[in-house]
């Protein structure tokens, strides 16, 4: 059920000199939002979505890219099969010769295909599920290796990054 109301998808944009530079495609929004989204992307910096980045492959994480149409490139680790562009430990995608996201494969652990993505030059660590505040673990831990987690964790703590936005957070974000 949640993999039909989610799809992978959440607009951040880089500026440069007051101009949208790139749209990145980074988390999943519900698809009774994703009408709303498009329309938004369109009117605000009309420019088509060009690319998705799956997180792993998880119906709640890499659901619904077939609701942008055809000619998307969809990224992720080699271990994801669903991913059209794969990588086996890291990826830096770019725009403009800049390197605007880099894609780091945390190992197994919380799947055999999870990720962190850190937006670039915002030094922003978006990690999901492998580090999740204040959040129990899911029921029996399925597809899980909890040695595994604790692994991709120290990964993480391995980044260069400034600030780090761990999904999903049980309630709201202090800051």
């Amino acid at each position: 059920m949640f993999a039909e109301k989610s799809a992978p998808v959440f607009a951040i944009s880089n500026f440069t000199m007051g101009r949208p530079l790139t749209t990145r495609l980074i988390k999943a929004i519900a698809l009774f939002r994703l009408g709303w989204l498009q329309a938004e992307l369109k009117k605000r910096f009309k420019k088509p979505v060009t690319h998705i980045i799956y997180s792993h492959s998880n119906a709640g994480h890499d659901s619904g890219g077939d609701a942008w149409g055809g000619g998307l490139e969809i990224i992720g680790n080699a271990n994801n099969p669903l991913v059209k562009t794969t990588f086996d430990h890291t990826m830096a995608v770019k725009s403009g010769g800049k390197t605007i996201i880099e894609l780091k494969y945390l190992g197994p652990g919380y799947g055999g295909d999870l990720i962190a993505k850190v937006l670039r030059p915002e030094n922003v660590a978006l990690v999901v599920d492998a580090i999740s505040p204040k959040r129990q673990p899911f029921r029996n831990f399925p597809r899980t290796d909890i040695g595994g987690v604790i692994e991709q964790i120290k990964v993480v703590e391995s980044i260069d990054f400034e600030l780090i936005a761990p999904a999903p957070i049980s309630g709201p974000p202090k800051i």
